[in-house]
C-alpha cells in the first residue's frame, strides 16, 4: 500500500519535469465532483465570461464579436482557414503541439495550454483511481496517437508515471501475445486502451484459455464506443471490471465512468450545448492559448436527467454515438487499427481529408488534397500501406467524392464487404 505522501511526491516530480499542474487539477476535480449542480453551473458561467473577454481582446477571430451570443458554431474548416486567428496574444506559458483526426478524417493542428495538458493527465489519473489505481502502479497503454511516444522527454515522463505503451496498430497474434506476457510479467495494475482493440485482445485470451492476470485491478477503454457486448467480452477474458472513458480534447471534453458505470462529464472544464439532433458542441474553458468556443465535436451525445447514486453532481452522459473506428483486415487476416492513418496523414498538410474502402481482396485510398504538389507524389503513401497490409489490388483516388454514411456523417474507414 502506497502512502499519500509517496503519491504526492511522485506527482509533484511529474509536474516539475513536465511543467504541468496535475496535482492542482486533481485537487480541483476532487473538490468539484460532489458540489451541488447549481454551484458547478455558476463556476462554468463565470469562467465562460472571463474566457470570452480574453478571447475578444487577444485573438483576431473573436475580436469580431461583441457578445458570446454572436459567436457561431466553430468547425475544423473555420479553424484551418486561419489557425493563427485563434491564438491568444496574452498567453506566455509553455505551448503543447496537438493534432486530432477525429471521426471525420480531417486533421486539425492546434496548441494546448499548460492547463489543458494538466487536465488531460489529471482526468486520466482520476478515471484510473476509480478502477483501483494508486500513484506508482504500473499502467499499460494499448493505444496509439498522442499516447504512443518514443522521444526522450516522453520516455522520462512515462517512467515517472510508471506507464508502458504498447503499439495497438498492428494487432496480430504475435503482438497480442507479446504484450499480454509483458503485462503479466511487469505486474500491470491498470490497462488503458482502445475499446475495439481490447475486445480483440479478449478474443485472443478466450481462444488460448487459462491466461490469468493476478495483479490487474481494472481496465479503462477509450477512443471508441464501448458496447455492452465488448464490455462483457473484455471483463470475462481479463477477470476484472471494465470502465469507459470519453474524451474530445480539442473541445475540452473529458468524461469518466464511475463505480456504477455512469459516464460523468467534467463539466467545470467545459460549457456544452446540444442541437436538436443531439450534436455536441463545447467551449474549452481551460485552453487559454488556442481558444475553442462553441466547437463542433462531430459527436452525437445524449444526457440523462437522473442523478447518479455515486453522489457526483457532474452531468451523466447516457449515450455516445459515432466515433467507432473500423479495424482493417487484410487477406492474411492481419488486423490494423485505423488510427494509424490519422497519424500518417498528419505529417502531410496538403492532405485535407481521407477515406479508405476495403473488402476481402482490395484496398482503395481516397484523398482530398490541395493540389500543392503533383499527385504522383502520393504514391509513396500506397507503398507504405503495401508494407503493412496485403491485398490483391490497391488503388489511390485523388479529389473524388467521398461516400457518406446514412446520417450524412463522413466515415473514413468503410468495409465494403458489409455493404
Amino acid at each position: 500500500m502506497k502512502s499519500g505522501t509517496e503519491d504526492s511526491l511522485r506527482l509533484k516530480a511529474i509536474d516539475l519535469f513536465g511543467g504541468l499542474n496535475i496535482c492542482k487539477v486533481l485537487e480541483t476535480i476532487n473538490s468539484h465532483q460532489f458540489m451541488p449542480k447549481a454551484a458547478l453551473d455558476q463556476i462554468r458561467q463565470e469562467r465562460l465570461k472571463e474566457l470570452f473577454q480574453v478571447a475578444q481582446k487577444t485573438t483576431d477571430y473573436y475580436a469580431a464579436f461583441k457578445s458570446l451570443d454572436e459567436v457561431p458554431v466553430l468547425t475544423k474548416d473555420i479553424i484551418q482557414q486561419n489557425p493563427n486567428a485563434f491564438i491568444s496574444s496574452s498567453y506566455k506559458k509553455k505551448l503543447f503541439k496537438k493534432a486530432t483526426g477525429g471521426s471525420t478524417g480531417v486533421t486539425l493542428n492546434y496548441f494546448g495550454s499548460v492547463s489543458t495538458q494538466s487536465y488531460l493527465w489529471a482526468g486520466l489519473i482520476h478515471s484510473w483511481k476509480i478502477a483501483g489505481y494508486q500513484c506508482g502502479d504500473r499502467v499499460a497503454f494499448i493505444s496509439g496517437s498522442a499516447l504512443i511516444k518514443s522521444d526522450f522527454m516522453h520516455g522520462i515522463f512515462y517512467k515517472l508515471l510508471n506507464v508502458k505503451a504498447y503499439d495497438a496498430f498492428a494487432i496480430d497474434e504475435k503482438s497480442i501475445g507479446h504484450f499480454i506476457a509483458d503485462i503479466i510479467e511487469t505486474r500491470a495494475s491498470i490497462i488503458f486502451g482502445y475499446a475495439m482493440v481490447m475486445s480483440l485482445v479478449a478474443d485472443y485470451i478466450h481462444a488460448k484459455k487459462n491466461i490469468l492476470f493476478p495483479h490487474l485491478k481494472g481496465i479503462i477503454c477509450t477512443s471508441e464506443v464501448l458496447t455492452d457486448v465488448m464490455r462483457k467480452n473484455i471483463e470475462n477474458a481479463f477477470g476484472v471490471k471494465v470502465y469507459n472513458q470519453y474524451g474530445c480534447h480539442d473541445a475540452g471534453v473529458m468524461a469518466f465512468e464511475c463505480e456504477h458505470q455512469q459516464m460523468h462529464l467534467l463539466s467545470t472544464r467545459t460549457v456544452y450545448e446540444l442541437d436538436n439532433n443531439g450534436r455536441f458542441t463545447s467551449t474549452d474553458l481551460e485552453n487559454d492559448a488556442f481558444i475553442f468556443m462553441k466547437y463542433d465535436t462531430g459527436d452525437i451525445v445524449t444526457f440523462s436527467n437522473d442523478e447518479c447514486t455515486c453522489g457526483r453532481k457532474y452531468p451523466v452522459i447516457s449515450k455516445i454515438l459515432g466515433r467507432s473506428n473500423d479495424i482493417i483486415i487484410d487477406m492474411d487476416h492481419k488486423k490494423l487499427h485505423s488510427n494509424i492513418f490519422n497519424i500518417m496523414f498528419r505529417k502531410d498538410p496538403s492532405i485535407h481529408q481521407f477515406q479508405i474502402l476495403f473488402d476481402h481482396e482490395s484496398f482503395a485510398l481516397y484523398l482530398a488534397v490541395d493540389n500543392s504538389k503533383p499527385h504522383m507524389e502520393y504514391n509513396r503513401i500506397m507503398e507504405e500501406i503495401k508494407r503493412m497490409l496485403h491485398f490483391n489490388a490497391y488503388e489511390i483516388v485523388i479529389n473524388a467524392p467521398f461516400i457518406k454514411a446514412c446520417n450524412a456523417k463522413h466515415r473514413y474507414i468503410i468495409n465494403t464487404t458489409n455493404h
